[in-house]
């Protein structure tokens, strides 16, 4: 058998080989987590802006209808009506669309589930709880990070591994046997059973007769090492800037949202009271009490929308430093 440096090497290589495959493996498992964690809040956004159509529809619906009233008694004008279908129209349109794109990420989401019976996500808060922590320094926990180190370990084991194959291999070999029946030992004929064992060692040194094509080899992998400690400099750099710039976006989205929260969120219920005591009261018109109302639809539909960016926000961040 050989001298165990050129096998233990080479062992050592494929060890670093399988790690980087369950580094790859992780990799993909945070992905897909990621993804799964998307699409589900991403519906519970799309059933909020569902609520939000269907509740616009409703009054645009009501609003056609008597404006289609008044015109037919000569009440109003043309503009009126044709306004309201229109509005009515486009609030329709906006409804089906939506609808599709919710049945679509239910079907997307069940899809990474791998499940057989369909699961509707629960309506709940459509907002990811703030991130607890936003130090930088989960970034060397970072599975794509680690992975890139992982080809650094990998091509300096095998740079070792090449330099093993040019030292001479130590050979040794052992035998033991048994030689049953006579033999002639010192010109005696003597007897030897089962019992009896013949032991024998080879002791040998094998020496590589050309270095040339191994040299070659030596210089490739010693290439490997350095390239792989730049693109491991490169990927630390990009993910570096890349958290820097989410946490950047995602604080001041944080501020948005939670402006909507304290404020305006308030305000457009303010709106909704006011318009309709108003209306009630006949101090506006029905077409005034839509154009009321819309606006507080708009706020509402824009803090979901505000919502559904600060997810996104928060789960690429979560991505990029494996604290999922």
């Amino acid at each position: 058998m050989s001298f165990p440096t050129v096998y233990t090497r080479q062992r050592s290589l494929l060890l670093a080989e399988a790690e980087k495959s369950q580094m790859e493996s992780n990799l993909t498992q945070v992905r897909v987590k990621g993804e799964v964690k998307k699409i589900f809040y991403d519906i519970l956004v799309l059933q909020e802006k569902e609520k939000l159509l269907l509740y616009a529809d409703s009054i645009y619906a009501e609003f056609l209808k008597k404006a289609s009233l008044r015109f037919e008694k000569g009440e109003t004008n043309l503009l009126e009506k044709t306004a309201a279908e229109t509005q009515a129209k486009q609030i329709g349109i906006q409804l089906q669309q939506l609808q599709t794109d919710l049945t679509i990420s239910v079907r997307n989401f069940n899809t990474l589930l791998n499940t057989q019976q369909p699961v509707i996500p629960e309506i709940q808060d459509i907002k990811i709880p703030a991130l607890l922590s936003t130090d930088n320094s989960n970034l060397i926990e970072s599975p794509i990070l680690i992975v890139y180190e992982k080809d650094i370990v990998i091509s300096q084991r095998n740079w070792q591994f090449q330099k093993s194959k040019l030292l001479p291999d130590l050979m040794f070999g052992y035998n033991n046997q048994s030689i049953i029946g006579f033999q002639n030992v010192d010109g005696t004929e003597k007897y030897y059973g089962s019992a009896k064992r013949f032991n024998s060692v080879q002791v040998g040194i094998g020496i590589p007769l050309s270095a040339g094509p191994q040299n070659s080899r030596i210089k490739a992998a010693k290439t490997q090492i350095l390239q792989a400690q730049v693109n491991f400099d490169l990927i630390k750099q990009q993910l570096t800037t890349a958290y820097q710039n989410t946490i950047e976006q995602y604080n001041i989205q944080w501020r948005n949202v939670r402006a909507y929260e304290t404020g305006l969120l308030n305000n457009a219920e303010t709106i909704f009271k006011i318009a309709n005591l108003q209306y009630q009261n006949g101090e506006i018109n029905y077409l005034e009490w839509v154009m009321v109302i819309n606006q507080a639809i708009s706020v509402k539909s824009t803090y979901v929308e505000a919502v559904q960016e600060l997810n996104q926000l928060s789960i690429r961040l979560e991505t990029l430093t494996f604290i999922n």
